[in-house]
């Protein structure tokens, strides 16, 4: 599918978390969540959880992934820029919230066929789960997953926060309670973001991108 591309004169972020060469943060002007791909990963790869962060120029493509509609692309982003008050992110998070009547990233289940994709709905999603969240990892697989709930079913979803991943020893617990997850992670999530992944052998995975505290 062609794409038209479109050039802004930058972006300001509130970080909230990185998925690849992609970073995840709220718009401060817009006030929504933005993915942007970045050329240089080394300018991003140790921004902090809510650290304001901006790209001189960003170019948004139509119509270039159809799982990622929001994507933008951006060659660098540079931190230093005045943080936003603990109170303005507080707000900004709960604009973003994800409202329970919602399908979570657009369709039911833990992947979308890509060919089923039009781009017509957001491929981000903020929850916010308080303390009703877990965390479960796959005696198979080893792999974490985040178990909360959310309308009238339980959801489950691959974590990729590397913060939760490599803080979560491999010899503790399969299931791990609120309290002792926090314990674990050093803080208290109170929110996740959720994110459809790039395509893959032509599916694209509901992921977990980042357990965030209360700012």
């Amino acid at each position: 599918m062609a794409s038209d591309n479109q050039q802004s004169e930058g972006i300001t972020i509130v970080a909230l978390g990185r998925l690849g060469s992609e970073i995840f943060g709220i718009d401060t002007q817009k006030k929504h969540i933005s993915r942007i791909e970045v050329d240089d990963r080394r300018s991003f790869d140790k921004v902090p959880m809510f650290a304001t962060a901006h790209t001189a120029v960003a170019v948004i493509h139509h119509g270039y992934d159809l799982a990622r509609p929001e994507l933008v692309f951006a060659n660098n982003i540079t931190t230093g820029v005045a943080a936003v008050p603990k109170r303005k992110i507080r707000s900004l998070l709960d604009h973003n919230i994800a409202s329970n009547s919602t399908q979570l990233l657009g369709q039911r289940g833990p992947s979308i066929s890509y060919a089923t994709l039009e781009g017509n709905f957001p491929s981000i999603a903020l929850v916010k789960v308080g303390n009703k969240v877990s965390l479960e990892r796959n005696p198979r697989t080893k792999k974490l997953s985040a178990t909360f709930p959310f309308g009238a079913a339980m959801q489950s979803f691959p974590i990729v926060d590397t913060r939760a991943t490599s803080t979560y020893p491999n010899d503790l617990d399969s299931k791990l309670s609120y309290r002792d997850l926090c314990q674990c992670l050093g803080y208290k999530p109170t929110y996740l973001l959720l994110a459809l992944a790039r395509v893959h052998h032509g599916y694209c995975k509901k992921v977990v991108v980042s357990l965030i505290p209360e700012p």
